[in-house]
């Protein structure tokens, strides 16, 4: 907006009232721009710019890009806490899953004890593949020290 810089040779200190802010960050920039809103509802502010060729709605538009910026912002975190309560879910049904398979188990076993095949053809099946194991290391990367003799 050099249209602040124009003013502020007739006016000086006008520029000084919508300056970019320092950090680039999202937060940052939504209160600055909360800022020029506000300096903007002035009487008389809008006036200066639309002399310099700014269309006449152009504090109406600045507003619905604000309100635009943080429904999206609203919705991003919306989508984290979806995606956080889906994890939650994923660990309760492999669960439940898990349950069902050990319920399921038994009742193979039981009705084919007698046919190793399906037996065997169950226990392939229903095998689940686990993460290997490591062992734990002790605190400090360390062996600790023999007890003394």
């Amino acid at each position: 907006m050099g249209e602040q810089r124009a003013v502020d040779a007739a006016e000086p200190g006008f520029a000084d009232k919508f300056r970019t802010p320092d950090s680039p960050s999202q937060t940052a920039l939504l209160t600055a721009g909360d800022s020029v809103v506000l300096e903007l509802a002035k009487p008389g502010v809008p006036a200066k710019f639309i002399a310099y060729e700014l269309p006449a709605d152009f504090v109406q538009v600045l507003q619905d890009d604000i309100a635009a910026i943080r429904a999206a912002d609203s919705e991003m975190e919306s989508d984290d806490q979806e995606g956080v309560a889906s994890t939650a879910a994923v660990g309760r049904l492999i669960k439940s899953g898990m349950a069902e398979v050990a319920q399921l188990d038994a009742i193979m076993n039981n009705k084919y004890a007698r046919n190793p095949e399906k037996l065997r053809a169950w226990e392939s099946a229903s095998h689940i593949e686990r993460a290997p194991k490591r062992e734990k290391k002790p605190a400090g990367g360390t062996t600790p020290p023999a007890p003394p003799k």
